[in-house]
């Protein structure tokens, strides 16, 4: 079936232009035609050589880039690409074009090498490929997000004790706390980072450079707004009449004050200008004034603005300021210079190296020029998210073809360096250069047409102010029909609540569990399954929620309800009550001694005592005792006999010191976490909770990622924990995976992009985002901003750099910017039907006020658009309760042992080998004098190998021996001296074989059939060259390529056991009788088949052998064993 494309998507795949910038907005198919663009300028090159035309647009998998989001949009992306190949194969293969099949066939065998993977990756990969121009180990190893993390932290430590250090940290110690110094420092670090390429920038950090510019622009920033007030106040004072009877003698003489001064301001003069106009404006204002002198009025609106704006500008820089300043780019430099050897000592690079690193390469001009010429086109999935590093890597690179996708409204990843105002200034550049493209791909197939009008009204609003960091707002167009005209699909439920309710966080999300039980039991709204429109149930529903820290409240109501849910990850899995409660355990047997790790063991579910519990303790012995004391003290116990919870709780407790003190993980880390689980009872506690199961898997997840933590050290393993739980506001990528099953999705709005669902619920509309509080900022253009507190004779007084407040402001206007683009893309998940809730009264920067002020301004939104006024309380969801059936008792079978067919043919032959090789992992002088033949040959005897099995593999699919061949070599990457000894071993080879031999072997039935099969004790796995049928029989053929002396026979009797398991394998698997096992000796011209004709006995003799080496292997034999075995042989 043809692909169909709307008339945006075909401008997208098909256009030339050296750049394109592609606005695609939410459910419009980017990925498709991001997919559709690769194979299309994979298909031009074909063209190209085809109709001998100078190569120009047409590339190679080879000279493509596809950069993503993520690892997993790369993964994707790669097996869309994949698919399109393999159609590209079939298609040729159906016309008979075998010279297009060995282009596509080439192309999809170079996907598994493309350059299809985040930018991170892309970076690792290139500074591997010049690790030498780069002047750095090709061995590097890169640390992850939690390894750097914890690198830093160790730092810092080290910094903070380091003696020569004091005085530096006793100045900055007096103007903050030591978790805002160090939170401010790294920061401020990665900032910069995130900027600048080279190390080096840490060593030009200047104070008083620094000071000196941000002086100056804070002068301009005066004028300029000096400037814009006095033209607009010009305007103004020409419309006021001083002289209009109306107006009061009060009114009149602060009219009159204005104009006597007004005209002789100087805007040049700012501080003079501010200081003149104080003394002529009235101090406050009257509410008269709008009525009587609405010119009057205006103008002192716009002069308190100004006025309170100009109290944060101070060109003053206090002497303490500057000590702050001078002592934390000290701290800074230290920082810096440490994190750099430590990394340098590992040949490490954290993720900012990797680009960093990548750009200085690109610096070098012959690099430059090799990247590119062999990256011809650059794609750029997610632009809008993208860096300024990244940036500077396309730049540098400048490929002929860039083609970059993204939508500015989307970009919600500004805390991890995401900057849209690149997406903004490339898009504007498509614009104006008249060789390149910009379009917009607005048509929306994801979500029906009542979902979209009122997202259209509701942002076209909210983001009609346009800045630096804003994006303007481009209606989508609905592809989807309603289900009925008039149709409203979008309702807004806003919670009133009683002066004693204020403070009760569970009262919003108790509206939002009746109303999805109300949704389910009446059947509306309906969703649309591909065909038609149903009733909902659990799974088509998902809650997005903009930070976790009400996710308790949230899941306490829905348990209340019944309701099933599942909450998605990122870190915000670490804060589960559940994962809380085994780090206790943790936690406690790492610092036994310790009170507060003792109480909350004490406290948690696996002791269950209460307040009142520890309390009644407490009062029984004196302060002298330790909590530690009282518990090992088996004497103390009749003190609490009346209280047999705490007695029963003691006991406990000592047999746990006794064994589990000291932590010692053996066998290894994961086997004693999963005991310590199982046997401490907390997992039969959880069983038995509200959704138990999942919260035992929950845990389980747990010690699976921290046996991955390489340490066995409880102190590391703890410390990470508080890292990872350090970054919960940090969540990103959305690598999620949707859980099977009808449960209601709960996840954050960042782990949500990029997915779809029927029924959306967003809580919280009236939460106020929080902005940035830092108060040690950088910025390129002004370097190291600050403010600070410090204590005078007169009391507390801050303090700050000038351009502190600059600074601020613009990030303030960026944070509240990305907070409207949170909100488009939390919407615009819904497929069917959005719900929104958010409680009454709400911050003017909230959510709930755009919308509020949306339906204000636009009376017609109020048509797509539904206000519930109230939520009908439900009761709670019961499920079908069923009959549980006990299962029959099944006797437990035998663990097997694991043996592949290699393994068993080298045990057969010769069986002290074998405990060489498998038993203690080393070569054997036979062995290595093979490896080393090999190594000295120009032919690799595996790949021969591995070539010959494709040459078959095509055959199978129709093409000739010939067409095979050429096809097979063609797909390799080959230098010219290896495809010359190659082609010539390779046509050697199949010299002897004609297409007609080959034809006989029947029906293909599967090619390279891998299989794993219970056998006497063991589990044999292996893999099966080729199995065919021929005239309703089965045949096993394996392929072999070694040299010979006379005749393939010669072979036969050595593979034999080989043949007679593949025959029982595919016999036991398939339930298919196997009439021939055979050898298929390549270089045998005469006869190259040869048969197993003796199956029933070989099968026999290998059953023995199977039993010896199970035996073996389950008693852990020693050498002398196989020596014997070998002897009797």
């Amino acid at each position: 079936m043809a692909i169909t494309f709307n008339q945006e998507q075909e401008q997208a795949i098909f256009s030339r232009a050296p750049l394109v910038v592609l606005s695609a907005g939410a459910g419009s198919g980017k990925t498709r035609v991001l997919t559709e663009r690769f194979v299309h300028i994979c298909e031009q090159k074909w063209q190209e050589t085809q109709n001998d035309l100078e190569a120009s647009f047409g590339a190679e998998v080879d000279e493509l880039v596809a950069i993503t989001f993520t690892e997993k949009a790369a993964r994707e992306m790669k097996e869309r690409i994949r698919q399109r190949l393999l159609e590209k194969v079939e298609e040729a293969k159906a016309h008979g074009d075998a010279g297009q099949m060995i282009f596509w066939q080439k192309q999809k065998e170079g996907l598994e090498r493309a350059r299809i993977s985040t930018f991170h990756s892309f970076c690792q990969r290139l500074l591997l490929e010049y690790a030498q121009e780069a002047g750095i180990p090709p061995t590097f190893i890169v640390l992850d997000e939690v390894e750097a993390a914890i690198m830093k932290r160790e730092i810092l430590d080290d910094l903070f004790q380091d003696a020569l250090l004091r005085p530096l940290f006793a100045k900055l110690l007096e103007c903050y706390t030591k978790r805002s110094l160090e939170s401010s420092l790294l920061q401020v670090y990665e900032h910069i980072r995130d900027i600048h390429a080279d190390d080096d920038v840490f060593k030009r950090l200047d104070g008083d450079a620094m000071l000196n510019v941000q002086t100056h622009a804070l002068l301009l920033e005066k004028e300029q707004q000096i400037a814009v007030f006095h033209e607009k106040a010009s305007r103004l004072v020409d419309r006021i009449d001083g002289n209009d009877p109306s107006l009061t003698k009060a009114l009149k003489d602060h009219i009159h004050n204005l104009l006597s001064c007004f005209h002789q301001l100087n805007p040049e003069a700012p501080d003079l200008y501010v200081q003149t106009l104080t003394a002529a404006m009235p101090a406050r204002g009257h509410k008269s004034w709008g009525e009587k002198a609405p010119a009057f009025q205006q103008l002192y609106d716009e002069w308190k603005g100004l006025k309170k704006h100009w109290t944060s500008f101070s060109v003053e820089v206090q002497p303490i300021t500057k000590e702050v300043l001078t002592a934390f780019i000290d701290l800074l430099q230290y920082f810096a210079a440490r994190y750099k050897e430590r990394k340098q000592l590992l040949s490490a690079f954290d993720f900012s190296d990797l680009q960093r690193n990548a750009v200085c390469l690109l610096d070098q001009e012959d690099v430059q020029k090799s990247c590119h010429d062999q990256f011809k086109h650059m794609m750029v999935d997610e632009f809008q998210d993208t860096n300024q590093m990244q940036m500077d890597v396309l730049t540098k690179i400048n490929p002929s073809y860039q083609f970059l996708v993204g939508d500015g409204k989307q970009s919600i990843y500004r805390f991890r360096g995401a900057d849209v105002t690149l997406m903004n200034e490339m898009s504007e550049q498509a614009r104006d250069e008249k060789e390149a493209q910009f379009i917009e791909m607005n048509t929306n197939y994801r979500t029906t047409a009542p979902v979209i009008h009122a997202v259209n009204g509701l942002f076209a609003h909210a983001m009609k102010d346009v800045s630096v960091h804003s994006v303007p707002y481009a209606s989508l167009i609905p592809a989807r029909e309603p289900e009925k005209e008039d149709d409203i699909r979008v309702s807004l439920h806003i919670t009133k609540t009683t002066e004693k309710e204020k403070d009760n966080d569970q009262v919003p999300y108790h509206h939002i569990a009746d109303r999805l039980l109300e949704m389910v039991r009446t059947g509306e709204p309906t969703v649309w399954n591909g065909e038609s429109w149903r009733s909902p149930n659990w799974g088509d529903m998902a809650i997005l929620i903009p930070v976790r820290t009400e996710l308790l409240a949230l899941e306490r109501a829905l348990s209340d309800k019944g309701i099933p849910y599942h909450v998605y990850g990122g870190v915000g899995f670490y804060e589960r009550q559940e994962i809380l409660d085994f780090v206790t355990l943790l936690r406690w047997l790492d610092r036994p001694f310790e009170e507060l790790y003792l109480f909350a063991l004490l406290r948690s579910p696996m002791f269950g005592l209460t307040l009142d519990d520890l309390m009644f303790v407490k009062e029984r012995f004196s302060d002298e005792l330790t909590w530690f004391d009282i518990v090992v003290d088996k004497e103390m116990a009749s003190l609490f006999a009346e209280r047999p919870v705490v007695t029963d709780a003691f006991v406990r407790l000592r047999t746990w010191l006794d064994r589990w003190v000291p932590f010692r993980p053996v066998p290894s880390l994961i086997d004693h976490l999963y005991e310590l689980f199982d046997q401490t009872g907390l997992k039969m506690s959880l069983f038995v909770q509200e959704n138990g199961m999942q919260k035992v898997r929950n845990v389980e997840k747990l010690i699976d990622v921290m046996s991955g933590w390489k340490t066995n050290v409880l102190e590391e393993l703890l410390q990470r924990f508080d890292l990872i739980q350090a970054e919960v506001e940090k969540e990103g990528e959305a690598e999620v995976e949707q859980v099977a099953g009808n449960v209601v999705h709960i996840m954050t709005v960042h782990a949500s992009k990029g997915l779809e669902f029927p029924i959306v619920c967003l809580p919280q509309l009236d939460r106020v985002p929080q902005r940035d509080k830092g108060q040690v900022r950088y910025d390129r253009e002004m370097g190291i901003v600050l403010r600070h507190e410090w204590e005078e004779d007169d009391g507390v007084v801050k303090l700050e750099t000038p351009a502190f407040a600059l600074v601020k402001e613009q990030a303030d206007l960026a944070t509240m910017a990305e907070n409207k683009r949170l909100f488009y893309v939390a919407a615009t998940r819904a497929r069917d039907y959005l719900w929104m809730t958010g409680k009454e009264q709400p911050s003017t920067s909230s959510w709930l006020y755009e919308v509020e002020e949306a339906l204000e301004e636009m009376p017609e939104l109020r048509s797509h658009l539904k206000i519930e006024e109230d939520v009908a309380s439900h009761d709670r969801w019961e499920k079908d309760i069923q009959t549980y059936k006990v299962p029959p008792i099944v006797p437990r079978q035998p663990e097997l042992v694991p043996l592949s067919v290699t393994e068993m043919m080298t045990f057969i032959q010769d069986p002290v080998a074998y405990y060489e090789r498998y038993i203690l992992g080393i070569e054997t002088s036979v062995q290595h004098e093979a490896k080393t033949k090999q190594e000295d040959s120009n032919i690799d005897p595996s790949k021969v190998g591995s070539l010959a099995h494709k040459v078959f593999e095509l055959v199978d699919q129709g093409v000739t021996l010939a067409g095979s061949i050429e096809m097979t070599l063609a797909a390799h990457d080959w230098t010219q001296d290896e495809r010359k000894h190659y082609e010539e071993h390779i046509q050697r080879l199949f010299r002897g074989v004609n297409q007609h031999s080959l034809q006989w072997f029947g029906e293909p039935v599967a090619n390279e059939w891998a299989f794993s099969f219970s056998f006497e004790g063991a589990e044999i796995v292996g893999e099966i060259d080729k199995i065919v049928k021929n005239e309703n029989e089965y045949h096993i053929i394996d392929f072999k390529t070694n040299q010979i002396r006379r005749s393939g026979a010669e072979l036969l009797r050595f593979y034999e056991p080989q043949l007679a398991l593949y025959a029982e394998a595919y016999e036991q698997l398939c339930h298919v009788p196997v009439k021939s096992a055979s050898l298929f000796v390549v270089r045998d011209q005469q006869q190259p088949l040869h048969s197993l004709t003796d199956r029933s006995n070989v099968i026999a003799r290998v059953r023995k052998h199977v039993q010896q080496l199970v035996d073996l292997r389950k008693r852990k034999a020693n050498r002398f064993d196989y020596e014997q075995l070998g002897v009797k042989k």
